[in-house]
């Protein structure tokens, strides 16, 4: 058991892209689609000098799931993915080519040990407050747990909004902050055709 700030992140739209794709172009496709998103995943493990086989837990195919010593780390973490998805938006125009993550971040205890046949068995509630504040999050957002932000130095809480609370399925409540990285602009698909809507989803 030890103690790990937990992110999840998720790409917004990611099923109505896919589902474009796919209709159009065909499952195998979809592949280089989720290939795209993990460079973005790449971006920010890059940013905090970590290689992927010590902190990806898990990867979906809009996202993943990461585990951080640090929370610092998750911070920049998600700043990095933000702002390479940004820069990716940059001239973009069209909503199926557009990306944006929403990521959710807590600390808390983590086990893991090694599964029969490879990989590792993981368990924690942590992960899902993670889930859950990348949920609540908003495009563009990194939305973190008390813990994680307690866990910040001064210069990095500075980056937050005031304590809120944050409701979970059920009954749940979390008490979190919320850093927006990029504000969200919505971009309606407009002009191009759904050829060239998809041969621009799937570029860069």
């Amino acid at each position: 058991m030890t103690t790990k700030t937990v992110v999840e992140l998720d790409l917004v739209r990611y099923s109505d892209v896919a589902r474009i794709i796919e209709e159009n172009l065909g499952a195998a496709l979809v592949l280089k689609f989720n290939d795209q998103i993990q460079n973005f995943v790449e971006a920010g493990l890059k940013a905090v000098k970590l290689k992927r086989n010590k902190v990806v837990l898990a990867t979906t195919g809009d996202g993943a799931i990461l585990a951080f010593e640090q929370a610092a780390q998750a911070h920049h973490f998600a700043v990095a993915v933000h702002e390479a998805a940004q820069v990716h938006n940059s001239g973009r125009t069209i909503a199926s080519a557009i990306r944006w993550f929403r990521i959710g971040g807590a600390t808390g205890e983590l086990h893991m040990q090694p599964r029969d046949g490879g990989g590792q068995e993981i368990a924690g509630t942590v992960i899902a407050t993670a889930v859950r504040l990348e949920a609540a999050a908003r495009p563009g957002q990194f939305l973190i747990d008390e813990v994680t932000y307690s866990a910040l130095g001064k210069n990095l809480q500075a980056l937050y909004g005031p304590k809120e609370t944050v409701s979970g399925k059920r009954n749940e409540k979390f008490a979190a902050r919320r850093c927006t990285v990029v504000p969200f602009v919505d971009h309606p698909p407009s002009g191009p055709t759904r050829s060239a809507m998809l041969a621009r989803s799937l570029s860069g």
